[in-house]
């Protein structure tokens, strides 16, 4: 399947200030992997950080021990449950679904600066017909990338409706954005601009909090994505009565439309490449997954089919060298490494997921903004789950920490329902 250049279309209706010149993105801090923190939620719903070595474990909020939590409310603090922790990019704040919340909610999305308990209510819903995202998360809420800002996609207060809102971080009223599901939502690099897919529209929203409509309508994707340079914006759009990808640089409004997409796509920009674009296509509207992964060069047009079999989920390593997809296996899920550029596969390890990773994986496009499984020196993934190896023998749900050479031990932390990557910031 060709994503060869096809159409060159100028549409100036955004403008915004590029945060790097082009092929000058900023590499992410390298952090020796011993000293980089899992976050992870337990069997009883706590949420606790180990490092990616095993050791120094610290409880955070949550399960059977009564914590600080907030404070007019002891004995429904000792019996909530915590998931979905969610970290700004330094690692200074937290944010975590807490069920029920505070008085008669059903569930609130709280607020931590941990090594401090106490929390802080930034959305609570009430009991009704909507009361979470997806299966088993609550919120839905993005950091900003220099952490001053959280959008967040949640239920409205009635628990009739999916509400897109920026939450104020000092206790004053959220700024409501957009209503109605599907919401998905990316921010730019320079925290300026947030890309929203509302149901068939694409909007751009600036600093200043006005909505611009690119009037480039779509289903056939999920998430826009900034690249990490900050002069493009990738999505999917109409083009002479084809669906295609389509790259718009932000300063000029500039379009260039490549391939067809025929059912939807799925893509992610290279973290240290400002015009390599990986992108993956479900041909078959009868099928639940994708098929293949492809480099496009959006510069030039150029391909590198780099990877053929069923794809459900892939990310990025860090340094941009390495693509981890899940794909699939005889008995489960199966974690593999393809090197970028000799498109070597190898074969890290076979899986189930959790519950709650397997909602990752249904929309891993948008947790992967918010949520890391690489680490921070592009050396190890995390998820939670069981090794089809070892589910003979316990049949438990381990957060674990894969060596992505292919090379070393996987290190399973303790039980656990979901697990990431903290920040480097909170190392």
């Amino acid at each position: 399947m060709r994503f060869a250049l096809t159409a060159v279309v100028v549409i100036g209706l955004v403008t915004a200030v590029l945060v790097y010149p082009r092929d000058a993105v900023p590499s992410a801090p390298a952090l020796p992997l011993d000293q980089q923190r899992v976050v992870y939620v337990t069997d009883d719903f706590a949420i606790v950080t180990k490092r990616a070595d095993g050791t120094g474990r610290d409880r955070i909020v949550g399960g059977s021990v009564p914590t600080g939590g907030v404070q007019a409310q002891p004995l429904a603090q000792q019996s909530a449950t915590y998931s979905w922790p969610t970290w700004s990019s330094d690692g200074s704040q937290l944010v975590v679904s807490r069920v029920p919340g505070p008085g008669r909610s059903s569930a609130a999305l709280m607020l931590m600066k941990p090594p401090s308990a106490v929390e802080s209510a930034l959305h609570t819903t009430r009991r009704g017909g909507l009361d979470r995202v997806a299966d088993g998360a609550p919120h839905y809420p993005l950091w900003s990338p220099d952490g001053h800002r959280l959008a967040l996609v949640a239920p409205n207060r009635q628990s009739t409706a999916l509400l897109l809102t920026e939450a104020s971080l000092d206790g004053g009223d959220a700024d409501v954005i957009a209503g109605g599901a599907p919401l998905h939502i990316a921010w730019s690099p320079d925290s300026k601009l947030l890309a929203i897919h509302h149901q068939r529209s694409l909007i751009i929203r600036d600093a200043a909090g006005e909505l611009f409509d690119t009037g480039r309508p779509s289903v056939r994707y999920r998430v826009p994505s900034f690249s990490a340079d900050g002069v493009s914006l990738a999505y999917v759009a109409d083009v002479d009565g084809v669906s295609r990808m389509v790259v718009r640089e932000l300063r000029t409004g500039d379009e260039r439309s490549f391939g067809e997409v025929p059912v939807d796509a799925v893509f992610a920009w290279s973290p240290t490449d400002g015009e390599a674009l990986a992108i993956a296509l479900r041909p078959d509207s009868r099928s639940s997954v994708y098929e293949g992964l492809t480099i496009l060069d959006t510069a030039t047009g150029d391909e590198q089919v780099l990877y053929e079999g069923r794809t459900f989920a892939f990310w990025w390593s860090p340094d941009g060298a390495t693509l981890a997809v899940v794909g699939a296996g005889p008995d489960g899920f199966l974690w593999e490494g393809v090197d970028v550029g000799s498109g070597t596969v190898t074969t890290l390890a076979e899986f189930i997921p959790t519950t709650d990773f397997l909602t990752y994986l249904q929309f891993f496009d948008q947790f992967a903004r918010s949520h890391q499984v690489w680490s921070a020196g592009s050396t190890a993934l995390v998820f939670a789950g069981q090794m089809v190896e070892d589910r003979r023998a316990d049949g438990v749900d381990r957060a674990w920490v894969l060596d992505a050479t292919g090379k070393g031990n996987h290190v399973p932390l303790g039980n656990a329902r979901a697990a990431f990557f903290v920040p480097v910031g909170d190392s």
